[in-house]
């Protein structure tokens, strides 16, 4: 399974929600790709990832991304997103955001709110409590 898991930046840092999501992606297994936007993100600091389970990060670093809108972010993620079987996120305003916005765009279904992940078979399946 091809699982793109958006880790969302903050002034230069990681969403604390977005590593959680990372690290339970790579308990999965399959391929896990992190993917990272913003403005001058540093190469190195996105490396990082792979201690959190990142087989691959991919970085999109345009100034555009700086200003914390998210429609830039749905634009740049959208073409890795095509070629993943599912996209996580963190929780959180933006992230919320950039995944609505992506579901629309490609025509995807959301879950939200989900406090459990496993796999079953060849489904991704997400677990929301009622």
């Amino acid at each position: 399974m091809k699982l793109l898991v958006h880790v969302h930046t903050d002034q230069g840092e990681f969403n604390a929600n977005s590593l959680g999501v990372l690290a339970r992606a790579a308990e999965l297994g399959g391929d896990v790709t992190a993917f990272v936007a913003g403005s001058g993100v540093d190469d190195g600091v996105a490396g990082g990832l792979g201690g959190y389970g990142a087989a691959r990060v991919l970085v999109a670093d345009d100034p555009a991304l700086a200003g914390g809108l998210s429609q830039p972010v749905v634009d740049a993620i959208e073409g890795p997103a095509r070629e993943a079987d599912a996209v996580l996120f963190g929780a959180g305003v933006v992230s919320a955001d950039v995944a609505a916005g992506l579901a629309a765009r490609i025509g995807a279904g959301i879950a939200c709110e989900t406090t459990a992940l496993r796999v079953d078979g060849d489904q991704l399946v997400a677990v929301r409590p009622a």
